[in-house]
């Protein structure tokens, strides 16, 4: 990804199909994602393991992906995601903040999407 975002113009193909294609910034904002980042506060916090498990699935969030020490949660309605993320949002060991999402949220959003054609 580190080569991708530097790159000019960028395109995702997956099982010969072409998903998006543009500058990182335009790939990024038709993706339509909104990503909001957990995270502990200092080094002791809750699990993230058991925070990731307890959001997959739920209502409005289409993935959640470690990224270091934080998680990325992201989905295509923000209304709905920030009421899913809501019961975190008042741990005190936690902080969630909406970010902007990445070139790799996008990535994994659009493999979540493409169908193998070769199965």
């Amino acid at each position: 990804m580190d080569e991708a975002e530097r790159c000019h113009a960028i395109a995702y193909l997956a099982y010969g199909r072409l998903m998006t294609q543009g500058s990182v910034e335009e790939v990024i904002a038709r993706s339509g994602l909104v990503t909001y980042e957990v995270g502990p506060i200092g080094a002791e916090g809750p699990d993230l393991g058991r925070v990731a498990a307890a959001l997959q699935g739920g209502p409005g969030v289409e993935m959640v992906a470690a990224f270091g020490a934080r998680l990325h949660v992201s989905g295509p309605d923000g209304a709905v995601l920030e009421e899913a993320l809501r019961p975190w949002s008042g741990d005190p060991g936690l902080t969630v903040r909406r970010t902007e999402p990445s070139l790799e949220d996008v990535f994994i959003h659009l493999m979540n999407r493409s169908t193998d054609n070769f199965a």
